[in-house]
């Protein structure tokens, strides 16, 4: 992975200003997601989390749980959602080509 500027970070910052409020130390060693989210947002839709994972050197648990964050914050939408919104325009399109043969036949 080349070191470019963050995405995310620049469109969505408000996501990377909350820390843990019980570390004393947490705003110095807070962990760098930045990149995580990146590759997350780039290849989310074609690669699993296992191979993200492992893709980016992390563990499976940090990667899943930067996904709820940006499915919450909106910035992806869930693979089973996209999935479904691809399945009723598949539907749709069908029974407006239904409705179509049947105008046709109606105007013969």
């Amino acid at each position: 992975m080349t070191n470019k500027a963050p995405i995310v970070m620049a469109v969505m910052p408000k996501i990377y200003t909350k820390h843990i409020a019980h570390f004393k130390k947490a705003e110095k060693l807070t962990y760098n997601y930045a990149p995580i989210d990146d590759h997350v947002v780039t290849n989310y839709m074609v690669d699993t989390i296992k191979k993200m994972a492992a893709d980016l050197n992390e563990p499976r648990y940090r990667i899943e749980s930067r996904i709820q964050v940006l499915a919450r914050n909106k910035v992806i939408v869930r693979k089973t959602k996209a999935f479904e919104l691809a399945k009723r325009k598949t539907q749709a399109l069908l029974q407006l080509e239904e409705i179509e043969k049947q105008l046709k036949t109606a105007l013969k």
